[in-house]
């Protein structure tokens, strides 16, 4: 189509031609891929007759289509969502983990991020009516080795009978170079090799643990090892890419984080000099915000690898612990209902046993998804894997109501306005009072004011005027 030349056309009118000439318009794609509104300013004309050109194109050459659709009216049938066994994660996901998209799971070390990829192994391989994807995984690991005795942990705990060990399979990528040819030769040829046996799951996943430990091994940093690792890692993005979009599967790319030194003094110098600095741009796009110091962790790799993936998620140790019922799985933890004959003696996240350790709270951060909106929450690692908590802080507008609640003040003649305890100061001595004065306590000193300030007669009665010389006529008059 960008080859064809709008001067081949035979239904294109002379007239027509020359207003496009006008614009530099010689190709069908200058036409059809050019918003109309840039089109009529650079061929000085209006939109409609824009407009009109590009229909009577499109209609002559039936390959192309007459009406065009927004990107929230294409729907992919063949992409799907499947669960990773939580309802808080998966909505903090938008929906679960979409294929033909490239996932990416950044955290520091034990926060989670293998559980998250072994559990997401299990749930891809559920029938679509249980929410997976009915497929098999292909789990690559660099450094270490598929830990097979937490798969079947978490598969015996969550009795996921529909799920299998033989299903996840397993090859070691020490190397970058390793990885590069698994990825350009293997794979394929293997996700094309299942796909036609009718008796195994096809390939519905895939698993990269851990990326950046390949990149470990470079003794010195220089601008040629840069260099050259962004052309690894470019190469390895489009690998990815491409059997998300040829073959529907899920992609999952584990990486760590760095810690950040912000050096504000030299930000704010060279901030004032115009110039943009990566630091500046990386705090939206490589670090999470929701909670205190999650922001001094950021995802590793650099801009080159943040531009290749579809949607980063940042797994994070909090510090915060709280009484959580770990066994409770599926349901609300702190909310969660006293089962039939459960028995009130019994420890829970309300009334824990003496022994009973708080458990340590982890953060999960959506930074930036292409197929929903970035949000996070807390979960927890259990035996049976991740599991996210319900949030523990009420919404902005409840937490305005409750305020304004709180600040109206009851209405004296309701029953439900009960008086308030008044504490009184300890009693005092009086002090010693002159022989020609009378002295008047407090309590009756408050008590006479407060009725001078009730007695409207006393103040209508009052020459404002004359005040001045009214007092000094009283002041005459004592004397």
């Amino acid at each position: 189509m960008d080859k064809i030349l709008l001067s081949s056309l035979p239904n294109l009118k002379d007239a027509q031609q020359a207003i496009l000439r006008k614009g530099n318009v010689n190709t069908i794609s200058d036409l059809v891929l050019t918003p109309p509104q840039d089109l009529a300013k650079r061929c000085r004309v209006s939109s409609s007759e824009i407009s009109r050109l590009i229909q009577n194109i499109c209609q002559s050459q039936g390959r192309l289509q007459s009406t065009f659709q927004s990107l929230e009216d294409v729907v992919e049938d063949d992409e799907r969502a499947f669960t990773i066994g939580d309802v808080f994660l998966d909505d903090a996901l938008g929906g679960g983990l979409r294929t033909g998209m490239v996932w990416e799971i950044v955290g520091e070390s034990a926060a989670g991020k293998t559980q998250f990829a072994l559990q997401s192994s299990l749930y891809a391989q559920l029938p679509e009516a249980q929410g997976g994807l009915g497929g098999s995984v292909c789990y690559l690991t660099t450094k270490t080795i598929l830990q097979t005795s937490r798969l079947l942990q978490i598969k015996q705990a969550r009795d996921l009978s529909d799920a299998s060990l033989e299903d996840v399979h397993t090859l070691s990528a020490p190397t970058v170079h390793i990885l590069l040819n698994i990825l350009e030769n293997h794979v394929p040829t293997f996700i094309e090799t299942v796909a036609k046996t009718p008796s195994r799951k096809p390939v519905k996943l895939l698993i990269i643990d851990a990326l950046a430990e390949l990149f470990h091994l470079v003794a010195k940093t220089s601008t040629a090892s840069l260099v050259e690792r962004s052309q690894q890692l470019t190469r390895v993005s489009a690998l990815l890419h491409r059997f998300a979009d040829r073959y529907k599967i899920a992609v999952i790319v584990l990486n760590e984080v760095a810690d950040v030194f912000d050096n504000y003094a030299v930000d704010y110098e060279k901030s004032e000099n115009g110039i943009l600095l990566y630091s500046e741009q990386a705090r939206w796009f490589n670090r999470g915000h929701s909670v205190y110091g999650e922001n001094q962790k950021e995802a590793a790799l650099g801009l080159v690898w943040a531009n290749q993936v579809n949607a980063r998620v940042m797994l994070s140790r909090t510090g915060r612990r709280r009484y959580v019922d770990e066994d409770a799985e599926g349901e609300e933890g702190e909310k969660r209902h006293k089962r039939e004959g459960e028995n009130d003696d019994k420890p829970s996240p309300r009334n824990p046993a003496p022994e009973q350790e708080p458990t340590l709270i982890r953060r999960l951060t959506v930074v930036f998804n292409s197929a929903g909106l970035p949000t996070s929450c807390d979960y927890i690692v259990t035996s049976a894997g991740i599991r996210g908590l319900p949030s523990e802080t009420k919404p902005p507008q409840a937490r305005v109501h409750e305020w304004a609640q709180s600040q109206q003040t009851p209405d004296p003649r309701s029953s439900d306005a009960l008086p308030e305890p008044s504490i009184q100061p300890p009693a005092q001595p009086p002090a010693p009072a002159a022989p020609s004065q009378t002295v008047i306590p407090s309590s009756q000193e408050e008590e006479y004011e407060d009725q001078l300030w009730a007695d409207e007669e006393f103040f209508d009665n009052v020459d404002w005027d004359n005040l001045e010389q009214t007092l000094l006529r009283s002041q005459d008059a004592t004397d």
